[in-house]
């Protein structure tokens, strides 16, 4: 997550005092009235409260506690036992710079607080949507001229700054050097926009802060950003390699979060080995493991292979269940007689006991032959594992036939591999192939398992069949591609079930796996499969997908087991899809949710839920998290880097477990020091990974709508996550066709009864905001759903909302429906 450090509403030296969020008239409102309605909610769960000494503010984003005294702040977290702060010194020239007073005048409104120091020095907060924000305004050049502007600020709390050689970020680390929060971009801008040369310095009272202001125009605002954890290799100077493609696979269980590099170059092997030789192995690959305590990751183990060799892309898959980790190597070359079969691949097994890991199994395929690349997609649940082998050979159909039969005109027909565990030792239980083999479709390219369900991709699978289940004899669609769903009754395996697009395309890739990325998953009844390079130009859930006019944008869709069999639910797009985006090249489901990468996308914004307007930085990337409510999916997030940069290629990577979310950006290019490096762009490539919190609440029904014409009473619902970071979708039925409507949005539930059984939601941060017209005509006939954005944070107590509709069969001329409530976590 974000914390933007923004100039807030300060005018000068007076504190603006801003309606306290009364009820307004609806006349009195913008058109887009759900704007005023998330402005007004936001600003009552964000607000800053008097305490006898001095100010407080909750922030459920960061799960921080901002205490204000004075002269400064102090952040103490809700779980974590350190606390870190700032205080302003000084400010003026170098060598020159004047004390500020001890306490500076306090001017509070609403969610923003700000320091007045002087009639120069402004020192401001906000308590926002994306965290604390913290800046400086500096409305005069200060009296002298020789040497930098320079703020000098003391750090409260025990926390020690890292600052780097660029000056422009500062790790906050704790006594076990786990960073606890970062200080990042520095920016300065004069009164013309106009960027100034500035950066951050340790000094014996904490840090100073100098700006170059020659030929600027006062006021100067100060703004750096104070960023999420993000989770980078920990690798020493000597060892660290451009295209290291560190993010290139991730996957999460509960508090851990393992992370595939398959371009490390140390020549280490087994867990937490020490490079001694001093010959790089190029492309040998490593994974990381990441465990959270409370809300700080650390990082665990460096796992490495018992047999590093050149070229072996360990990492280049990855999956966890719990205390097991399974990790593909499609380049191992090793086989148990000493002859080297390249790329034949390999997977490798390791287990947890008391926070070690080590090596329990490595893996070869029973039929394992060169440029087979068995483990290019691996996936495991409990004591089972999935393995798939894109570019094995073998013509044999259905589940364990002839390994062997490969004939000379036959290639890259593709295969899965089901291992078990029983007492330690995994042996194979099975040899998948798809019902309609054929050359070169790569099926195995992705692969997902949930208990005894396999899903298994064939991206290059020729078939213009649609839906599931079709007729896969028409081969005119090349490449469109399929997806297979296998089942297991005790111990044996039988294809469930074949998948394809409801809008099959010729190139469209259902399944495609793209150097790595995943693109099916499964999560108990639910499958989902992206297509990275669909056309269509449809944004959301359940568009026109046959408008082909944006090549590559990509879209996913989502099957569901209903007991009896499998069908499409939804077809997902971007909501702001663009040629080349490849929406769909990595997936993820866990339960209700799903999120999907789209490496191409090239929006500039940053963290979560940023304007996705605009192609400012080409191929950055970006994921998307939708989530379902009954049978209906809703787009709830946008997710961002918190240090977007042009061809970074995050979200080619995902995952999603419980509320985690976590996305890779194999080509971020900053360099790898562990958790929270800075921004320094200094190893093009080297990768990250990104974590999100996805939590998402409830929704409930209260009171009784009125009855309107024909005796018939309206009826309000939501649809989707409660979720801070989300989109409900609100939905009316039987009201007044082409009636008028009103919204009523409070933080309380408090109701005065208006008579005929029914009562008017009224309340603090009372908003009142006009609704659409219902379509159709007459009594009944009224019914709409439509996307209600909510703020981009995780609120700390309810909302309630209610609809009014105009109708002049009541006797007061309108109605009321029931009442919503939404309850976030």
């Amino acid at each position: 997550m974000l914390l933007r450090l923004r100039s807030p509403l300060v005018s000068f030296m007076t504190c603006i005092v801003l309606s306290n969020g009364a009820s307004a008239r609806v006349d009195d409102l913008p058109a887009d009235g759900w704007n005023q309605v998330r402005a007004a909610i936001a600003a009552h769960q964000h607000r800053i409260r008097a305490t006898p000494t001095g100010h407080i503010a909750k922030n459920p984003t960061m799960k921080w506690e901002v205490q204000f005294d004075g002269s400064g702040f102090e952040v103490r977290p809700e779980e974590g036992d350190w606390t870190w702060g700032l205080e302003t010194i000084a400010y003026g020239w170098d060598g020159r710079r004047a004390p500020v007073t001890k306490s500076a005048a306090t001017c509070v409104d609403a969610n923003q607080l700000s320091y007045v120091w002087d009639e120069r020095l402004i020192e401001w907060f906000k308590n926002g949507e994306h965290g604390i924000e913290h800046g400086y305004t500096v409305l005069d050049r200060p009296a002298g001229t020789e040497g930098s502007l320079t703020l000098e600020l003391g750090i409260r709390g025990a926390l020690r700054a890292k600052v780097d050689p660029t000056g422009l970020d500062v790790t906050f680390v704790d006594e076990f050097e786990a960073e606890r929060v970062g200080y990042r971009k520095l920016i300065v801008l004069d009164a013309n926009g106009r960027s100034l040369p500035a950066a951050l310095s340790r000094s014996r009272s904490g840090l100073l802060l100098a700006v170059d202001d020659r030929d600027s125009v006062y006021p100067l605002t100060i703004d750096p950003i104070a960023a999420g954890v993000r989770l980078k290799a920990n690798i020493s100077p000597q060892w660290a390699k451009s295209l290291a493609s560190f993010g290139n696979s991730v996957a999460a269980s509960g508090d851990t979060i393992v992370v595939g590099m398959p371009s490390d170059w140390q020549n280490a092997t087994g867990v937490d080995g020490v490079t001694t030789d001093l010959s790089l192995t190029a492309h040998s690959g490593a994974a990381y493991v990441f465990v959270r305590f409370g809300s700080t990751w650390v990082q665990q183990a460096y796992i490495k292979p018992h047999n590093t060799h050149y070229a072996q892309l360990f990492g280049s898959s990855v999956s966890i269940d719990g205390d097991t980790i399974v990790i593909g190597a499609e380049g191992d070359r090793k086989t148990p007689s000493g002859v080297d079969k390249p790329d034949s691949g390999a997977i490798f097994v390791f287990v947890r006991s008391q926070g070690v890991w080590s090596q329990q199994a490595y893996i070869k395929a029973s039929n394992m032959t060169a440029g087979d690349e068995f483990g290019s997609a691996v996936g495991i649940s409990g004591d089972t594992i999935v393995a798939g082998a894109p570019y094995e050979d073998s013509v044999s159909a259905g589940v364990n036939g002839n390994q062997f039969n490969d004939p000379s005109s036959n290639e890259n027909v593709g295969a899965g591999y089901v291992f078990v565990r029983s007492n330690g030792i995994w042996s194979q239980q099975a040899y998948l192939k798809p019902l309609d083999p054929a050359s070169q479709d790569k099926f195995g390219s992705s692969v997902g398992i949930s208990e005894s369900r396999i899903v298994i991709s064939s991206p290059s699978e020729d078939s213009s069949a649609v839906g599931v289940n079709g007729n896969p004899i028409d081969t005119s669609a090349s490449d469109s591609g399929a997806a297979y769903v296998f089942l297991r009754t005790g111990t044996d395996w039988i294809q469930e079930a074949y998948l394809k697009a409801s809008n099959t395309g010729a190139g469209d890739r259902f399944g495609d796996d793209f150097i790595d990325s995943c693109s099916v998953a499964i999560s108990g009844d639910t499958i989902v499969v992206g297509a990275r390079n669909e056309d269509s130009k449809s944004s959301g859930v359940n568009g026109d997908g046959t408008n082909d006019n944006f090549s590559n944008s990509g879209a996913a869709y989502v099957f569901h087991f209903d007991g009896i069999g499998w069908s499409q639910q939804a077809y997902l797009k971007s909501m702001n899809p663009d040629p080349g985006d490849y929406f769909g090249i990595s997936v993820s489901v866990w339960g209700d949710r799903v999120v999907i990468g789209a490496l191409g996308e090239s929006g500039s914004g940053f963290g979560v839920n940023s304007t996705a307007i605009g192609n400012a930085a080409p191929e950055s990337g970006a994921a998307y998290l939708f989530s379902r409510s009954g049978s209906q999916w809703i787009y709830q997030s946008y997710l961002k880097a918190d240090n977007t940069e042009v061809y970074d290629n995050f979200g080619n990577a995902v995952t999603i477990h419980e509320d985690l979310v976590v996305v890779g950006a194999k080509r971020e290019s900053s360099f790898p020091s562990g958790v929270g490096s800075p921004d320094n762009n200094n190893l093009f490539a080297a990768g990250a990974a990104y974590t999100f919190s996805a939590p998402c609440g409830s929704t409930s029904t209260y009171g009784n709508a009125c009855t309107g014409s024909g005796g018939i009473a309206p009826e309000f619902g939501a649809v989707g996550c409660a979720s801070g970071n989300g989109v409900l979708e609100i939905q009316i039925s039987n009201g007044l066709g082409g009636a008028a409507t009103l919204f009523l949005a409070s933080a309380a539930q408090v109701q005065t009864p208006v008579g005929g059984g029914c009562s008017l939601l009224v309340g603090p941060t009372m908003v009142v905001v006009p609704g659409p017209i219902l379509p159709g005509s007459g009594a009944g006939a009224g019914g709409l759903a439509f996307p209600v954005g909510m703020p981009a944070t995780t609120f700390t107590s309810d909302i309630w909302i209610q609809s009014v509709i105009a109708d002049p069969g009541n006797p007061i001329g309108f109605t009321l429906t029931n009442g919503v409530g939404l309850h976030f976590l």
